[in-house]
């Protein structure tokens, strides 16, 4: 999996580094810097069955989260 975004972009920068994706280079395109990740689709697709198993598609930071 190979998501691009724009470098100011923070938001979906700080979701793809949640979610497990490695930042692996920059370019310009559309007259901004672009971000380019990667991650294994094995990883990610373990990480989310982990997940799916436990009845939960949240995020783990989320699942450590106490109830409110």
């Amino acid at each position: 999996m190979l998501p691009v975004t724009q470098a100011a972009n923070l938001a979906a920068l700080r979701l793809a580094d949640r979610i497990g994706f490695t930042r692996v280079g920059a370019f310009e395109q559309f007259n901004a810097e672009q971000v380019l990740a990667t991650a294994r689709l094995g990883a990610f697709l373990r990480h989310w069955r982990f997940h799916a198993s436990r009845k939960s598609w949240a995020a783990p930071s989320q699942l450590s989260a106490k109830p409110q």
